[in-house]
């Protein structure tokens, strides 16, 4: 029963005349393009450039308005006072090397340190100058404990040395030691 139905599908499909419908073969898709890798263009390549260049500009701006105020605020609220009496005495140091003074070698004593102070900023630089290095030669090589009078003492007096610099120094000039990397490490 089963042999002549295989037989008649034989005998059509080899003669290629057929009473079954055939499924009509639907027309294929083209296959979708693959993009080819190309090279990079320099349009492309300048604006990744410029971005890296604009973010590390922008850290570097950061860094320079940020570290400084900070350094500062540190050593003005130190543990103990005389480490106070130091940081004041530091940050004179900076800002009068920030007048053009080359008083960061480590080779001047504190005293010579405000008698070159007094010679840029005047005689009005005298005084806390002179009262902020007995304070820090105290702080740092004395026996006697500093107390928390001692620390604001040396901090109004580096106030005062700042003020002075301030008004001996330009503008222009104290923006740029701000923006120099030097600004910081100091």
């Amino acid at each position: 029963e089963g042999a002549p139905k295989q037989a008649r599908e034989i005998e059509q499909a080899i003669n290629g005349d057929t009473d079954v419908a055939r499924p009509t073969p639907t027309p294929s898709k083209p296959p979708t393009p693959v993009a080819e890798p190309r090279p990079d263009s320099p349009v492309d390549s300048i604006v990744v450039w410029g971005v890296v260049l604009a973010g590390v500009l922008g850290a570097y701006l950061l860094a320079v308005i940020v570290v400084p105020p900070l350094r500062r605020a540190r050593r003005r609220r130190a543990a103990s006072p005389a480490v106070r009496v130091t940081g004041a005495w530091r940050q004179t140091v900076a800002r009068l090397r920030g007048a053009g003074l080359p008083v960061g070698s480590g080779a001047l004593t504190a005293r010579e340190v405000a008698l070159l102070g007094e010679s840029v900023l005047g005689t009005p630089a005298r005084e806390p100058l002179t009262a902020l290095a007995d304070l820090a030669n105290l702080a740092t090589f004395g026996a006697a404990a500093m107390d928390q009078g001692d620390a604001d003492l040396a901090w109004r007096h580096f106030a005062g040395v700042d003020l002075l610099v301030r008004q001996k120094i330009g503008l222009t000039s104290r923006i740029a030691r701000r923006l120099s990397p030097t600004s910081l490490f100091t």
